[in-house]
């Protein structure tokens, strides 16, 4: 009985972590968000299998290899999951690789989106850079036009715990301020 017992707990297993793997399909979000993982960086939004076209997005840390992401453009991908032997402690045991792109769509001009300026009480300075031509930046990889908002930004960015940035896109390499948030 106990060697049916033991057969059958490790069938159960080793299912339960076959499921995890295989192709599936995926939808990344148009940006990025940014996040905190071993430093400030940004993450994919993405949804997979049947979560897509629901509201909800997951922080995607690890990327997809084979994929070059652009922002401004919602992809509907086919991914294969591996398992990653010996996975770093603070990495995936689990690598998303591009099977395939099913579709790429540009969103509608004017389409605005959040994302998070800085989120700690002690704030986390490599989220938003300025440069000596007070060109602001965001993670070294998105130019911020500011236009009227520059002089509000850099005041909130000293002096607010929480901010968070509502913007539309200029091109996939700058987007436009248009409105801050805060708590």
């Amino acid at each position: 009985m106990k060697y049916i017992c033991s057969l059958l707990v490790f069938f159960l297993i080793t299912s339960c972590q076959d499921e995890e793997f295989g192709v599936v399909d995926i939808r990344v979000n148009h940006y990025k968000q940014s996040a905190i993982g071993v430093a400030p960086t940004f993450v994919l939004l993405i949804q997979e299998g049947d979560k897509i076209g629901a509201a909800e997005w997951q922080y995607h840390y690890s990327g997809i290899t084979g994929f070059d992401y652009e922002w401004g453009y919602i992809y509907d991908l086919k991914i294969r999951k591996s398992p990653v032997d010996n996975p770093p402690a603070d990495g995936s045991s689990v690598e998303y690789i591009l099977e395939e792109i099913i579709s790429k769509n540009a969103v509608e001009s004017g389409l605005t989106f959040e994302i998070q300026l800085k989120s700690s009480p002690k704030g986390i300075k490599d989220l938003v850079t300025i440069d000596e031509e007070s060109e602001y930046t965001l993670l070294n990889e998105l130019s911020i036009d500011c236009s009227n908002l520059c002089e509000q930004l850099g005041e909130y960015l000293i002096n607010k715990n929480e901010l968070t940035g509502v913007f539309t896109y200029i091109n996939s390499e700058k987007i436009e301020l248009q409105e801050l948030l805060f708590e």
